[in-house]
């Protein structure tokens, strides 16, 4: 199992449990250990026990693997509120 944060490509689904990272960047986890084909440009790959496989020059954000393994938030902020 990986942890990716990609680009997603234009007209797909977002995998499931994925997290938006912030300028078109997802947090996802796939079972295969190869980048899944809805991914455009991959920025990080982490493993299971969160050490970093590949990493682009001048990345510094975390994957929701990472946070877990540091006991940080996966998230930022709160839950929205939803009107009913």
């Amino acid at each position: 199992m990986r942890n990716f944060i990609a680009t997603l490509n234009n007209m797909v689904f977002v995998p499931p449990q994925s997290i938006y990272r912030g300028n078109s960047q997802f947090d996802f986890i796939a079972n295969d250990d190869k980048l899944p084909d809805v991914a455009k440009q991959k920025f990080l790959e982490v493993d299971d026990q969160a050490s970093v496989i590949f990493k682009k020059g001048g990345f510094n954000k975390k994957t929701k693997t990472e946070l877990k393994k540091a006991g940080q938030s996966i998230g930022k902020g709160k839950a929205p509120k939803v009107k009913i």
